[in-house]
C-alpha cells in the first residue's frame, strides 16, 4: 500500500492549534459609523480563541436633537464555538463572547462647542470596558483564505457619558497559517 502524500493544510481547516490573522471594516447601529478590527488568535477542536484591536467612530443623537460623533479605540479578547460548518469546514458559523477596555473620546472632530458639549464636571475622554456576545460566519475560498461577516453587540460596563449599548458589525478576511 502506497504512503499518503496529502498535505496537512488539504485535511482541513480550522484544525486544532491552526493560526489565523483578520482584518475587518467596521458599522455600527449609530449611522453614520466606520471603523476597522485586526485580530489575531488560534482555532481548537471546539472552536476558536483571539486578541482584537478595534477603532470606530460612532454617531449618538443628543437630547436637544442634534447629533455627537464619539470614537472608541478597544482591545480586548474573545472565545467563540463552532455552533455549526460543513463537513470540509470551508463554512463555518460561530458564537461566543468578548470583552474588551479602551479609551472613548467625545466630538473628536470639534464639531459642536465645548461649552455647550462639555461642562465643568464633564470630560471629553474616558476609560471604557464592557463584554458582550459575538457571532460569526467564515466562508473559505481557498485553503487558507476566508471572508468573515461578524456581528457584536458590546455592552459598556465603564464608560463615558455616551449609550451603553451597540450592535456592530464587520466584513472582512481572514488568513490561516
Amino acid at each position: 500500500m502506497a504512503a499518503s502524500t496529502t498535505s496537512v493544510r488539504a485535511q482541513g481547516r480550522t484544525m486544532d492549534g491552526d493560526i489565523f490573522v483578520s482584518a475587518a471594516g467596521a458599522v455600527s447601529s449609530t449611522w453614520p459609523s466606520w471603523g476597522g478590527v485586526l485580530s489575531t488568535g488560534m482555532y481548537f477542536l471546539p472552536g476558536c480563541a483571539s486578541v482584537d484591536v478595534s477603532a470606530r467612530m460612532r454617531t449618538a443623537t443628543l437630547s436637544s436633537g442634534g447629533d455627537m460623533s464619539f470614537l472608541h479605540l478597544t482591545a480586548g479578547p474573545s472565545w467563540m464555538f463552532r455552533l455549526v460548518s460543513s463537513r470540509s469546514r470551508s463554512v463555518s458559523l460561530y458564537g461566543g463572547a468578548f470583552a474588551f477596555v479602551g479609551w472613548e473620546r467625545f466630538d473628536p472632530l470639534g464639531s459642536l462647542p465645548l461649552d455647550v458639549l462639555f461642562p465643568d464636571d464633564v470630560s471629553e475622554s474616558s476609560f471604557i470596558a464592557g463584554l458582550g456576545p459575538v457571532v460569526s460566519f467564515e466562508w473559505f475560498l481557498s485553503g487558507a483564505f476566508a471572508l468573515r461577516l461578524s456581528a457584536r453587540m458590546p455592552v459598556s460596563i465603564a464608560s463615558g457619558y455616551v449609550a451603553r449599548f451597540f450592535v456592530d458589525g464587520t466584513l472582512g478576511f481572514l488568513v490561516e497559517f
